[in-house]
């Protein structure tokens, strides 16, 4: 089985040991789809850094292990104020003609019904997420577990 990815919007100064205690809102849960919508934002994985605003928007950021083996990536405020600036202005369609083929590379199936069906949609609720976190000046936990 893949790993899965569910983000927390915390508040920014709250130690966050366990993300789902400290979590406001409502988490978003990326499921297994969270690596090929990193594809489509990123590229292909070997040149991703987590430092740049794609990134930090699902695999950059500071990690640590968690007790029951999976792991936490924590961004800041500011850091999810950069990605949700950047999140906004880019479009689905640029990101598609810049990364077409490590997507294609990626997702062992039918691209363009992967891309419409399931990243289109998943790409829209992480903007939406970032938007309220960025509004509510919220750092942004995420849990890779699985």
């Amino acid at each position: 089985m893949s790993a899965v990815l569910t983000l927390y919007r915390v508040e920014a100064d709250a130690a966050q040991p366990n993300p789902a205690a400290a979590a406001v809102g409502d988490p978003l849960d990326l499921g297994q789809s969270w690596d090929l919508l990193q594809t489509l934002l990123a590229g292909d994985r070997n040149g991703w850094s987590g430092h740049g605003d794609a990134e930090l928007a699902i695999v950059g950021g500071l990690t640590s292990q968690t007790t029951a083996g999976g792991m936490l990536i924590s961004i800041d405020a500011a850091r999810v104020c950069r990605v949700a600036a950047y999140l906004a202005r880019v479009s689905f369609a640029d990101l598609v003609s810049s990364h077409y083929r490590a997507v294609e590379s990626a997702c062992g199936g039918d691209p363009a019904r992967i891309l419409d069906e399931d990243l289109r949609p998943r790409l829209n609720e992480l903007r939406d997420f970032y938007r309220v976190a960025a509004g509510a000046r919220n750092a942004v936990v995420k849990r890779i577990s699985g």
